[in-house]
């Protein structure tokens, strides 16, 4: 045992691999979601909570679905000879490939479908990305509005 188990119990050993799984698949989701929004504006309380949630609920989705597929594929045989924190860094990296993973696409009335979990993550990003787009746009609105009262105040 190492030093850190006295200190954080038992749970030491089967606790932090999972979480570090769950850690590197968040975190590369939340720089997906950088990198798509940029940095958020300056909201009050009501909207920055409604562009919070979306975002940080989408990082933590990934993270839980990243820590399922440890636990699945932690009673594979392959899996089981294999150091827990490299598996945890196999899932880690892996699951966002796995969600992207695209069996075959189908062309119907022109248009390209995707089939496999794709679809699926595209179409749940896709929905957190309007929900997070609805809230900026908005704030870029009641920007425009106050702007163009500021400006009409200074005409008169």
């Amino acid at each position: 045992m190492g030093p850190l188990y006295p200190v954080l119990g038992a749970a030491t050993p089967f606790a932090l691999p999972v979480l570090l799984a769950a850690l590197i698949a968040g975190a590369l989701t939340y720089f997906d979601l950088d990198t798509v929004f940029d940095e958020p504006p300056p909201l009050r309380w009501g909207p920055w909570f409604r562009l919070a949630i979306p975002w940080w609920g989408f990082v933590l989705t990934n993270a839980v679905l990243a820590v399922a597929l440890y636990f699945v594929l932690k009673e594979m045989a392959y899996f089981k000879d294999i150091d827990p924190w490299l598996n945890a860094l196999y899932v880690g990296l892996g699951y966002p490939a796995l969600v992207r993973l695209k069996f075959t696409t189908v062309s119907l009335n022109g248009k390209a479908i995707p089939i496999g979990v794709d679809a699926v993550y595209e179409g749940l990003k896709e929905f957190v990305h309007k929900r997070i787009n609805r809230v900026i746009r908005e704030w870029r609105m009641e920007q425009i509005g106050s702007l163009a009262q500021s400006e009409m105040a200074v005409l008169r």
